[in-house]
């Protein structure tokens, strides 16, 4: 996925034209080892020139909504009370998150298919030690664009290991 501008507001549009300044960019990849059928899954947005305020608070908000989320991870917790967690976050910050903004689910497990369970969403079940998941808040919204930021890592019993090494930064 590499969409641009208003793309940008619907979460999975895979995106095509020109890409802007001073647009929001989702870059959306998630490539799959030949050798072993494993994927991986990763997303960042990124702008090429100045944001506009609504969207770097929009950027910043996110951003926390996912380190909230990656802190919460360990085995035993459910991954509704993970999704409701970065849910509630997005509302307190005052971002509305009913047909705009925080429009899927936080995350999801990855393995032989890009999506497979577990679930970190509104009916996600306990995750346990060993689970590969995704972590993936994004906030859309038409009249400012769509942020969203993903990691993939491990459940421990001890928290998160994150194996996404690429910086988060909007501007480039």
């Amino acid at each position: 996925i590499v969409s641009c501008g208003a793309e940008t507001a619907m979460p999975h549009n895979i995106g095509h034209g020109v890409l802007c300044e001073n647009e929001p960019i989702v870059l959306d990849i998630f490539p799959r080892d030949r050798k072993t059928g494993y994927y991986s899954d990763m997303t960042r947005t990124v702008l090429r020139g100045e944001p506009s305020r609504e969207l770097a608070k929009l950027y910043d908000t996110v951003a926390e909504g996912k380190r909230l989320g990656e802190s919460m991870i360990r085995a035993g917790i459910k991954g509704c009370d993970v999704h409701n967690a970065v849910l509630k976050y997005f509302e307190d910050s005052g971002y509305r998150t009913e047909t705009e903004g925080f429009i899927h689910s936080l995350g999801h497990g990855v393995g032989l298919a890009i999506h497979e369970q577990p679930s970190l969403s509104p009916s996600g079940g306990e995750l346990v030690q060993g689970h590969i998941v995704t972590v993936e808040p994004g906030l859309y919204y038409r009249d400012i664009g769509g942020v969203r930021l993903e990691d993939m890592g491990l459940v421990t019993a001890g928290g998160f290991d994150c194996f996404t090494k690429f910086e988060e930064k909007l501007v480039l």
